[in-house]
């Protein structure tokens, strides 16, 4: 704002510097003996275009200040390369400053800014225990008793990261996955793209074979869904 202000400041001074040479124009034509119509537009004829004039004095303007902001460029660079140890100190804390920025920004706009990819995400909620376990895995029994004595929530289901050891024709491989409760994704509102969805019996342990709850598990930590 400031400098919108000193820029309308410049420009009426301009405006008034260019009145001023009309008026000594007009009135050293009038003294040659015209009358003071005609002094006045013998003056603006000899003056010549006023906006181009004041076009002209714009670039000026710009001229001398990209000039200074090269000085001030020139003698900065001069007084970094005189003290090394400031210049890195300086370099060392924009990195910081700029590192700092970027992650908080990041954090904020994957938390804040930007939604989850789930229907209607300022309705989902994480619950965990409160206690001196908090954070630690809920069992399955525990996520039962949650279900029968929910009066809050339409729907609870449960997850966990974990890792799965994949085999096949080139031998065995880890694969990150989710251990999830069989309600997830009817909970988000989402289907695979590839192969089937959970179904409640999967819950339940030895009601299916280890290869499919593998898979499984690795589908649901896929972004394949519609």
């Amino acid at each position: 704002m400031r400098w919108l202000r000193r820029r309308k400041l410049r420009e009426q001074e301009l405006d008034r510097e260019l009145q001023a040479d009309l008026e000594l124009e007009a009135e050293e034509q009038q003294s040659n003996g015209l009358t003071p119509e005609a002094a006045v537009f013998a003056a603006r004829r000899a003056f010549g275009n006023v906006t181009l004039v004041k076009e002209e004095v714009r670039t000026m303007w710009m001229l001398a200040a990209m000039d200074r902001f090269g000085r001030d460029l020139r003698y900065a660079a001069r007084t970094l390369r005189r003290d090394r140890a400031y210049t890195v100190v300086a370099i060392l804390t924009l990195m910081l400053g700029i590192g700092a920025t970027t992650a908080i920004f990041s954090v904020i706009n994957g938390v804040l800014l930007h939604p989850l990819p789930y229907s209607d995400p300022d309705r989902l909620y994480s619950v965990q225990e409160n206690g001196p376990d908090f954070g630690a895995p809920t069992s399955y029994p525990e996520l039962e008793d949650w279900r029968a004595q929910n009066h809050v929530f339409t729907a609870m289901a449960a997850y966990r990261g974990a890792n799965f050891t994949l085999t096949g024709d080139n031998g065995a491989s880890l694969a990150p996955g989710v251990v999830v409760s069989a309600n997830l994704l009817s909970v988000l509102q989402k289907t695979p793209l590839l192969g089937n969805g959970f179904e409640s019996h999967d819950e339940h342990p030895g009601a299916a074979r280890p290869d499919i709850a593998v898979a499984k598990a690795a589908l649901a930590s896929c972004p394949w869904w519609t």
